[in-house]
């Protein structure tokens, strides 16, 4: 056989080889298909001030006492995102936020939505009385946290906003002084009384495939910032000391710049 009879051989074993190459490979599909929304998140980050909360810290509660937190927790429902103008861009009813200063993260999954530019959300403080009233043994999580419920009495409701600590009764500036008192509000009812609807206004730009969050700043300083922990050491339920934590605590949340 010839040289050129040989080429011409290996050119159409090549030609037959791509050719079966091309018929085994599967035509396109559409495989994963192109996404269509984002992943919408929102950060709660706490704060004292100009600086991020630390919980080892001694802080000032409203009448000027040295106070050191061991606990802030409280619960966000009900989030609805708006563009500039104010128009509803999603809707996130179902999902529940709880907030802990325990947590290293505070970031929460909110869900998804159509591309968009978000600047603003409106939420709400608390819990819904038909929420707030739903089986603690039954429901998910963050409802089902004991922490949020009174321990003799889960049918109760769960506390919309908790705080605990330490503070100064004898004014040296130590909290760990055997004088020195605890404080606790434990925040709850099962009405709407101390539910609390604000708008913040958040920035973030929703892509198609990807994920935005949304961050926010609640200032612990402006929440105590009308408390005095001496005088009112003890808050529970819907009381007069809870009705300005809650309202303190919607005027603490704002856009983290």
């Amino acid at each position: 056989m010839t040289n050129k009879n040989l080429a011409i051989l290996a050119s159409m074993a090549i030609a037959f080889t791509a050719c079966k190459k091309d018929e085994e490979a599967p035509a396109p599909s559409g495989g994963n298909p192109t996404p269509t929304t984002g992943t919408v998140k929102m950060a709660f980050n706490l704060y004292n001030g100009a600086n991020e909360l630390d919980m080892n810290t001694l802080y000032q509660d409203g009448a000027g006492h040295a106070i050191r937190f061991t606990k802030v927790k409280f619960y966000v429902s009900n989030v609805h995102l708006t563009d500039h103008m104010d128009n509803m861009l999603g809707h996130y009813e179902d999902t529940y936020i709880l907030v802990d200063a325990a947590n290293a993260d505070n970031t929460f999954t909110l869900g998804t939505l159509a591309p968009a530019e978000v600047h603003g959300a409106e939420i709400t403080l608390g819990l819904g009385p038909d929420v707030n009233n739903s089986d603690p043994l039954t429901a998910e999580a963050p409802l089902n946290d004991p922490d949020m419920m009174w321990a003799w009495s889960t049918s109760a409701g769960r506390m919309f906003l908790k705080l605990e600590g330490r503070v100064d009764t004898d004014g040296n500036g130590s909290v760990d002084d055997t004088g020195d008192a605890d404080f606790a509000y434990h925040c709850l009812n099962l009405n709407n009384d101390l539910l609390r609807e604000i708008h913040v206004h958040v920035h973030g730009d929703v892509t198609a495939g990807a994920t935005a969050t949304l961050n926010t700043k609640v200032d612990l300083g402006v929440l105590v910032s009308n408390l005095n922990f001496v005088d009112h050491p003890e808050a529970m339920d819907g009381g007069a000391q809870c009705v300005i934590a809650m309202d303190s605590l919607a005027t603490s949340i704002s856009e983290l710049e």
